[in-house]
């Protein structure tokens, strides 16, 4: 008997501008470098957007050791002084799935590992802050001073572009760690 593959990790695919079309709440799921350079793609958009949110990311990799980060995700809440740019309260998950970007950014394999382990560490984050799929985004809201818990996780085709990997090898180690998001390809 054979094991039926596993659902799909994509909800829905749609086209436009990820942070424009992302709910309230959301989870904005990007993948990026160890060294604290948002510089190119959905990374510097990101920056232009949340700078409060870059400055984090920045200090966050500058007061760990980078090898310790790979594998790891950096979940941002969303920061009160930043719902101008979107219009919504919105979450950052910075998967560490590179140690360097460029010429330096490692072999597609070491990348595809380390979003795995990046994906596995983000949804135990997400379910330790009460996040279910399908889940009640307010609950705990109080609790958590008004943050309330991570809603939808929305993401663009993360690793394929500036670290080349092929799209297919991280929508597969999305479908076996089991997270669901929706995707957006950029105009």
């Amino acid at each position: 008997m054979t094991t039926p593959p596993p659902p799909s990790a994509v909800i829905l695919k749609l086209s436009g501008d990820l942070y424009n079309i992302a709910t309230e709440n959301a989870v904005l799921v990007h993948s990026c470098n160890t060294r604290g350079d948002w510089d190119v793609g959905t990374s510097r958009r990101l920056r232009e957007l949340f700078p409060i949110a870059y400055s984090r990311y920045r200090t966050h990799c500058q007061t760990h050791p980078r090898a310790s980060l790979l594998g790891k995700t950096l979940l941002i809440p969303p920061q009160e002084n930043e719902k101008w740019t979107t219009g919504k309260k919105q979450w950052i998950a910075c998967l560490f799935t590179s140690h360097d970007y460029g010429k330096r950014k490692g072999e597609s394999d070491g990348i595809v590992e380390a979003t795995k382990g990046a994906l596995q560490d983000l949804k135990a984050q997400l379910e330790e802050l009460g996040w279910q799929e399908d889940g009640d985004e307010d609950y705990g809201r109080e609790e958590r001073g008004g943050e309330g818990v991570p809603g939808e996780i929305w993401a663009c085709k993360f690793n394929s572009k500036n670290f080349g990997v092929e799209w297919e090898r991280s929508l597969a180690v999305m479908e076996e760690v089991g997270l669901k998001m929706f995707l957006v390809n950029d105009k």
